[in-house]
């Protein structure tokens, strides 16, 4: 259990990111196979954070943020890939919901990173910041969002992947560093 919570960071920022470089390096991508690896993805994703919540809720700041947006995204994965004309038609508006939902939720994460008092938590806080901007301007102009969806999408799912292998490679130092293994 211990290596499967210390792997699901990095699998899932792995895939985020490699999910973010196709999109951008083929727009076709995203109109074609977007819904079913999103929705991949935001099964993992979801399952990574409910079971981490599972396994460490007494020791994080606001653990129920672990698990909401776990089942946030565990629900958003299942409505991927049982609706698909309706995904293409408000793409722009469940990825910002999505994007700024996360971004708080990776805020809560920097103060934990904060509170165990990890070198870069500075770097999760800036992420999640840029990635609740990023909805916000997802949400405001869906029209533009839409014609540059690709791109946007990407650079998203690449932030997402970034945040997860850092927080990956800080529970991994604040780990090593203390020789304490209380929640992985």
């Amino acid at each position: 259990m211990r290596l499967l919570n210390r792997s699901m960071w990095l699998i899932m920022g792995i895939l985020f990111v490699v999910t973010g470089i196709l999109s951008i390096w083929n727009p076709d991508f995203v109109m074609v196979s977007l819904v079913f690896l999103a929705g991949c993805i935001f099964l993992i994703s979801g399952i990574g954070n409910i079971i981490f919540y599972l396994s460490a809720n007494s020791y994080v700041f606001a653990p129920s943020w672990f698990l909401a947006d776990g089942i946030i995204s565990v629900l958003l994965g299942i409505f991927l890939f049982f609706h698909h004309a309706a995904v293409a038609t408000v793409l722009s508006y469940i990825i910002g919901m999505w994007l700024i939902f996360a971004g708080v939720s990776n805020l809560i994460k920097s103060f934990d990173l904060y509170r165990f008092r990890i070198s870069g938590w500075l770097l999760v806080t800036l992420a999640g910041i840029l990635e609740a901007g990023l909805g916000f301007v997802s949400l405001w102009h869906p029209f533009v969002a839409m014609l540059a969806a690709s791109s946007i999408i990407g650079y998203c799912f690449i932030l997402q992947g970034v945040i997860f292998i850092l927080l990956w490679w800080f529970i991994l130092r604040y780990i090593d560093k203390n020789s304490m293994s209380f929640f992985y």
